[in-house]
């Protein structure tokens, strides 16, 4: 009955207010509405991990040019920690992002654990001690380390 309403809505008000009538309740608000958000989300996060990605080869090359630098133990451990966090992210969106596109309106409402659980992890990664956090400390940590030699 809904869908019929939404068909025949003529003004934007009748519009709006028949499509937010979408409760959670509905396979609509409980699984395409999460879906779409969560891969809104991971994909921000695999751009910035790109960013990160891009950062972390330039300081490599800076890093690599300066091995007398008095900080070079520190700037190497640091790098390969920024490595390491990069990847562990990435793996956990991509793993995220293949369970949350993978559901379907039929596996709904079983689906709200896969959708929380995914949510949870994309919101950790930027926890002050989530990857994605300690990938940025590590980048900036080697800056200053670089900038102090």
């Amino acid at each position: 009955t809904l869908g019929a309403n939404i068909a025949t809505d003529l003004l934007p008000d009748e519009l709006r207010s028949d499509v937010t009538s979408i409760g959670a309740s509905t396979r609509v608000g409980g699984v395409y509405d999460p879906m779409t958000h969560l891969a809104i989300a991971g994909g921000n996060e695999l751009y910035e991990l790109g960013l990160l990605s891009n950062q972390e080869q330039q300081l490599a090359g800076s890093v690599a040019t300066h091995t007398s630098n008095p900080n070079y133990a520190t700037e190497a451990s640091r790098l390969s920690d920024l490595v390491s966090s990069i990847a562990s992210a990435k793996a956990t969106i991509n793993s995220a992002l293949g369970a949350v596109m993978s559901l379907t309106p039929a596996d709904y409402p079983a689906s709200k654990t896969t959708i929380v659980n995914v949510r949870t992890a994309l919101i950790g990664l930027r926890a002050p001690l989530g990857k994605i956090s300690e990938a940025t400390a590590d980048a900036n940590a080697i800056v200053d380390l670089l900038n102090n030699a």
